[in-house]
């Protein structure tokens, strides 16, 4: 029998339990519904330009608010990933930017290193419009826009590497529009539209490499509109119009190094109205390799160009014209059907060298124009060529033509020098100035022209900074040449 003086201690031991606080991967969770509910009808998220920036900078005000006393690490954020799979939706671009906001915040609190496994999971526009990022590392995705627009809109985005990824347009418009994306390394990527147009808009790419990488239009119109690209690394990449259109409308490319790529259309329109220079190709494969598409080309530069055991019709056609100038191009080694055909009409070609090489036309068709009026004479320059052991036919064929068509016009091309060149129809119709064959050279003259061809021959195992070294060096030797 209980006594009656202990008789509530049942009641006074029995207490409710104290819920738990909490986990930090809930309440990620939690938020990601409350900002889905808000912003999934924003009507900004159909926009492609800064209205989209806008929502994600609101987004990412938001969350930093929401979450400003939860402690979280990048195995939150890898645990965060695993719980969801993201649909190709606006509610997958809402979330897109809700991970990016949460990526941003944790390398705004930390500079620890992020690595992020997909696992193969589809994850359609992961870190989407992610503003300022350093230190990530990601692999094993599948899915559209991954890491697209990341450092743009005045953003930076820092030592990045991206592994092993199978969707269209990752890394689309990174570090566009006044922002930057420095060292880039992708490796193992398929999909179309890969960095397409990245570093647009005053935006700049900096220390970028692509290895292993198979698609369309691998960074089509990367720094277009005052944009930048430097030092960029390409090895083992294949798809049509790849690399293609990039610096045009006063952007700049320099510094670009591409081994065993396979497509065409690859290098296209390469700064036309802009600037490219220092453009190193080896062993590549693809009609129209760094071709351009004449009636858009005005007032652009293209500068010390390598190219060197590779095949390609139309190779380097229509270069400098319309107002621009192609400098400095040495290519050895190459084959084609029509190399440097149809350049320098109303625009400039100056010091071209080419060895070791076979082509049924080249430079065919250049300084020249089919016009019922003249040109003026300061325009029209084909000048400095070196064609030395090789086979074609119609070398310089109507090149520089005046009288044989009548309506035909153009300026010489001066200063040619063959040696041991074989082919049908060589100079047809050509009106050349100033011709010399190196055979008949003085011994002074001799030593300056096997210095070239040797340093043309060293070309192919120097850095790209070195290769810009031997470029300057030839262009001197080359004037010297013919003084």
């Amino acid at each position: 029998m209980k006594s009656k003086m202990f008789g509530g201690f049942d009641k006074l031991t029995s207490r409710d339990e104290t819920p738990s606080p909490k986990s930090s991967l809930n309440i990620i969770l939690d938020t990601e519904e409350e900002i889905l509910k808000k912003y999934t009808q924003d009507k900004r998220i159909n926009d492609f330009d800064k209205l989209q920036n806008d929502l994600y900078l609101s987004i990412l005000e938001d969350i930093r608010e929401k979450i400003k006393d939860v402690t979280y690490t990048s195995e939150t954020l890898q645990m965060y990933i695993d719980a969801r799979e993201n649909p190709f939706s606006d509610e997958g671009k809402i979330r897109g930017m809700y991970s990016g906001a949460l990526l941003e915040i944790l390398c705004k609190r930390s500079q620890d290193p992020i690595s992020i496994d997909g696992k193969g999971k589809k994850w359609n526009y992961l870190f989407f419009h992610t503003k300022h990022l350093q230190n990530l590392s990601i692999r094993n995705f599948t899915g559209g826009h991954i890491l697209s627009c990341i450092g743009s809109y005045k953003g930076s985005a820092k030592n990045i590497s991206v592994k092993e990824i199978y969707g269209f347009r990752t890394l689309s418009c990174a570090g566009s529009v006044s922002g930057s994306v420095e060292n880039l390394c992708c490796e193992f990527l398929q999909g179309d539209e890969i960095l397409y147009h990245a570093g647009n808009e005053k935006g700049t790419l900096s220390n970028a490499s692509l290895k292993f990488i198979k698609g369309d239009s691998i960074l089509l119109g990367g720094a277009i509109d005052q944009g930048k690209i430097y030092n960029l690394y390409v090895e083992n990449i294949e798809g049509r119009r790849n690399l293609a259109a990039m610096g045009r409308e006063k952007g700049c490319i320099e510094n670009v190094t591409v081994l065993n790529n396979k497509g065409h259309f690859f290098l296209s329109r390469l700064g036309e109205s802009g600037t490219a220079k220092n453009i190193k190709v080896i062993k590549s494969e693809g009609n129209f390799l760094l071709s351009q598409e004449y009636q858009n080309n005005e007032n652009g530069r293209l500068e010390n160009v390598y190219v060197a055991d590779s095949i390609s019709d139309y190779l380097l056609q229509n270069v400098g014209r319309k107002k621009s100038v192609a400098r400095n191009v040495i290519l050895s080694n190459v084959e084609g059907s029509w190399i440097l055909t149809e350049s320098a009409d109303k625009g400039m070609l100056e010091n071209v060298i080419v060895i070791d090489s076979k082509g049924s036309h080249m430079l065919a068709n250049s300084v020249t124009q089919s016009n019922y009026l003249p040109m003026p004479e300061k325009e029209n320059n084909l000048r400095r060529i070196i064609i030395a052991n090789g086979e074609t036919d119609k070398l310089l064929e109507c090149s520089g033509e005046k009288t044989i068509h009548p309506y035909f016009f153009g300026k010489a091309v001066t200063d040619v020098v063959t040696h041991n060149v074989t082919g049908f129809a060589i100079f047809d119709s050509a009106t050349i100035e100033n011709h010399n064959q190196a055979e008949t050279f003085s011994k002074d003259k001799k030593i300056i022209f096997d210095t070239i061809l040797r340093l043309v021959k060293e070309m192919k195992n120097m850095t790209i900074t070195e290769q810009s070294e031997a470029h300057k060096k030839i262009e001197a030797l080359h004037e010297e040449l013919y003084t």
